[in-house]
Protein backbone atom coordinates (compact mmCIF):
# COMPACT_ATOMS: atom_id res chain seq x y z
CA UNK A 1 0.00 0.00 0.00
CA UNK A 2 2.77 2.32 0.89
CA UNK A 3 4.23 1.56 -3.07
CA UNK A 4 0.83 2.94 -4.40
CA UNK A 5 0.62 6.16 -2.00
CA UNK A 6 4.24 7.03 -2.82
CA UNK A 7 3.72 6.24 -6.34
CA UNK A 8 0.18 8.67 -6.26
CA UNK A 9 1.89 11.54 -4.45
CA UNK A 10 4.65 11.77 -7.51
CA UNK A 11 2.41 12.23 -9.69
CA UNK A 12 0.82 14.34 -7.74
CA UNK A 13 3.20 16.79 -6.85
CA UNK A 14 5.94 16.23 -10.01
CA UNK A 15 2.90 15.88 -12.82
CA UNK A 16 -0.02 17.70 -11.29
CA UNK A 17 1.74 20.70 -9.54
CA UNK A 18 5.07 20.96 -11.32
CA UNK A 19 7.21 20.31 -8.40
CA UNK A 20 10.97 19.60 -8.78
CA UNK A 21 11.89 16.00 -8.36
CA UNK A 22 13.73 16.17 -5.16
CA UNK A 23 10.82 18.02 -3.98
CA UNK A 24 8.08 15.73 -4.61
CA UNK A 25 10.43 12.52 -3.34
CA UNK A 26 10.86 14.82 -0.33
CA UNK A 27 6.68 15.29 0.10
CA UNK A 28 6.17 11.88 -0.77
CA UNK A 29 8.20 10.58 1.86
CA UNK A 30 6.87 12.26 4.78
CA UNK A 31 3.23 11.92 3.52
CA UNK A 32 3.56 8.11 3.06
CA UNK A 33 5.15 7.72 6.60
CA UNK A 34 2.89 10.16 8.28
CA UNK A 35 0.15 7.92 6.44
CA UNK A 36 1.41 4.61 7.77
CA UNK A 37 2.07 5.85 11.13
CA UNK A 38 -1.73 7.08 11.39
CA UNK A 39 -3.13 3.96 10.04
CA UNK A 40 -0.71 2.23 12.45
CA UNK A 41 -2.45 3.82 15.64
CA UNK A 42 -6.15 3.52 14.54
CA UNK A 43 -5.40 0.07 13.48
CA UNK A 44 -3.96 -0.97 17.41
CA UNK A 45 -6.35 2.24 19.28
CA UNK A 46 -9.60 0.03 17.19
CA UNK A 47 -8.16 -3.21 18.74
CA UNK A 48 -8.82 -1.54 22.69
CA UNK A 49 -5.00 -2.30 23.23
CA UNK A 50 -3.87 0.84 23.65
CA UNK A 51 -5.28 2.09 26.84
CA UNK A 52 -4.60 -1.46 28.82
CA UNK A 53 -0.90 -1.86 27.08
CA UNK A 54 0.22 1.72 27.62
CA UNK A 55 -0.63 1.98 31.77
CA UNK A 56 0.86 -2.21 32.04
CA UNK A 57 3.52 -2.76 30.18
CA UNK A 58 4.60 0.97 27.99
CA UNK A 59 5.14 2.32 24.87
CA UNK A 60 7.71 0.16 23.58
CA UNK A 61 5.73 -3.38 24.56
CA UNK A 62 2.98 -1.80 22.98
CA UNK A 63 4.45 -1.48 19.62
CA UNK A 64 6.74 -4.47 19.58
CA UNK A 65 3.20 -6.67 20.78
CA UNK A 66 0.93 -5.18 18.00
CA UNK A 67 3.95 -5.44 14.96
CA UNK A 68 4.40 -1.90 14.72
CA UNK A 69 7.82 -1.51 13.84
CA UNK A 70 7.25 -4.90 10.80
CA UNK A 71 4.90 -2.78 9.69
CA UNK A 72 7.06 0.64 9.54
CA UNK A 73 9.70 -1.72 8.31
CA UNK A 74 7.19 -2.94 5.06
CA UNK A 75 6.34 0.40 4.72
CA UNK A 76 10.03 1.92 4.48
CA UNK A 77 10.47 -0.87 2.08
CA UNK A 78 7.66 -0.25 -0.49
CA UNK A 79 8.57 3.31 -0.21
CA UNK A 80 12.07 2.67 -1.05
CA UNK A 81 10.88 0.29 -4.41
CA UNK A 82 8.24 3.44 -5.17
CA UNK A 83 11.74 5.98 -5.61
CA UNK A 84 13.49 3.26 -6.84
CA UNK A 85 11.36 3.13 -9.63
CA UNK A 86 10.52 6.75 -10.16
CA UNK A 87 14.35 7.47 -10.56
CA UNK A 88 14.21 4.43 -13.24
CA UNK A 89 11.58 5.81 -15.26
CA UNK A 90 12.53 9.15 -15.00
CA UNK A 91 16.04 8.60 -16.55
CA UNK A 92 14.86 6.08 -18.86
CA UNK A 93 11.63 8.46 -20.17
CA UNK A 94 14.88 10.87 -20.40
CA UNK A 95 17.19 8.81 -22.25
CA UNK A 96 14.20 7.79 -24.72
CA UNK A 97 13.28 11.32 -25.61
CA UNK A 98 16.87 12.02 -26.50
CA UNK A 99 16.74 9.33 -28.84
CA UNK A 100 13.61 9.84 -30.67
CA UNK A 101 14.68 13.60 -31.51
Amino acid sequence: MSFFVAICMYVICNIMLNLSKSRSLLILTFATLIIGAIYKYLEISSEGLLGNYLHNYGLAILLKATGCYTSMSQNMAGLLAAILLIDYMVSYLRTMRYHVQ
